[in-house]
């Protein structure tokens, strides 16, 4: 679901690369039919697993009261691709 303020997609972790200058931190890439997405998480927080479908949601905004989630963070996006083919 994409509306003016967010991006809402249940996605499925397919790679988990583990960083080797950044003992805490996993790169993974998600994808679902219609979204992909590379993302560093510290793994010492939450931890991801291969295979497991997670809801992702990408948002302008983030009120800790009222968005419920198991692991939120705050960052700029550094580059988004469109497939057409997708």
């Amino acid at each position: 679901m994409i509306n003016e303020s967010s991006i809402k997609h249940v996605l499925s972790v397919t790679k988990i690369v583990k960083d080797t200058k950044y003992i805490k931190v996993q790169r993974i890439i998600a994808q679902s039919d219609h979204f992909e997405i590379e993302l560093d998480i510290n793994a010492d927080i939450f931890t991801m697993n291969l295979n497991k479908k997670y809801e992702f949601t990408l948002s302008k905004n983030f009120d800790k009261n009222k968005d419920k989630c198991n692991y939120a963070m705050y960052g700029i996006i550094f580059k988004i691709e469109f497939d057409d083919a997708k």
